[in-house]
């Protein structure tokens, strides 16, 4: 199946020094009716969602074809305004966001010159996991405001953009990690899991990324759950909130665990999606990380 998604996250503080995880995504499925829009905003001094919405449109539309990116989706807005910047615009009863995001370094390629593999094997026809283009912004600028629950808040702070696509129908046991480090590096992780949650060795792809926005391909990391886990009531569904991470080729090690427990949403009826925020809160670097799971 065709398929592409525009990706955000990032830590957010207002004027009173509160801080909030967002997650902003479309969906765009080829030939499918129903494309998606998701957003997913938690207070994590709280642990409360302040927002969240999954969204399914029959029309998802680019505004001039002729622009990089003009595309909206519902009363969803995302455009990219040239010079490594985007505008986010959202509009839902009694609810708004705005926000400029700007990268701080060039974009980065990941894998195979820009193409990594989705990790397993196609159910129907056996064959190897299919390729997907995917590049990053790693570490951008974020400003704006939000209006939630009658509130006006001025917003600053960092984050991610992800742009991914490609025509694959498998990859969709993942964990996926994407840390900001103090020292302004930064580490993509993507770890492809099999049906009984073991790590397929060969599927494991990475890129760190240095000061200056050099990237480096990472293919030695090993990310090990350590036994806190988030517990979806309905279908006892568990998943790891605390986990180890060694890099031994750049010398990382380091734990993250999650800033705050509920940061989820159901994509559809059958996918859940954890994605959150987490602190290091050990190890030779300092920083945090963005932790997505899939499929547990």
């Amino acid at each position: 199946m065709g398929k592409e998604w525009w990706y955000f996250n990032g830590i957010l503080e207002d004027q009173d020094g509160r801080e909030y995880s967002f997650c902003y995504i479309v969906f765009y499925f080829l030939g499918l009716k129903n494309n998606i829009a998701v957003l997913n905003i938690v207070n994590l001094g709280t642990g409360r969602l302040v927002f969240g919405r999954v969204e399914k449109y029959p029309i998802a539309s680019f505004e001039n074809p002729s622009d990089i990116l003009n595309f909206r989706m519902g009363n969803s807005y995302l455009r990219y305004a040239g010079k490594n910047t985007f505008a986010l615009d959202i509009r839902e009863m009694g609810f708004s966001l705005d926000l400029t995001l700007h990268g701080l370094k060039p974009p980065v390629l990941h894998g195979d010159s820009g193409y990594i593999l989705m990790g397993g094997q196609d159910t129907v026809s056996g064959d190897d996991a299919e390729k997907s283009a995917y590049y990053s912004c790693t570490r951008m600028t974020a400003e704006g405001a939000m209006i939630a629950r009658g509130e006006t808040l001025r917003l600053k702070g960092d984050a991610w953009m992800d742009h991914q696509w490609g025509k694959w129908d498998t990859g969709e046991r993942y964990d996926w990690f994407s840390f900001r480090f103090g020292d302004s590096t930064e580490l993509m992780l993507y770890r492809f899991r099999d049906e009984e949650g073991k790590t397929l060795e060969q599927y494991l792809v990475g890129t760190y990324v240095d000061r200056d926005g050099n990237p480096t391909a990472i293919n030695d990391f090993h990310a090990e759950p350590l036994g806190h886990y988030w517990i979806e009531s309905d279908s006892v569904r568990k998943y790891p909130l605390r986990w180890r991470v060694q890099v031994p080729s750049q010398g990382i090690e380091v734990t993250l665990e999650a800033i705050a427990e509920d940061q989820f949403f159901w994509l559809d009826e059958k996918h859940l999606v954890w994605e959150g925020a987490c602190r290091v809160t050990r190890g030779n670097r300092e920083g945090y990380c963005f932790l997505e799971m899939v499929g547990y």
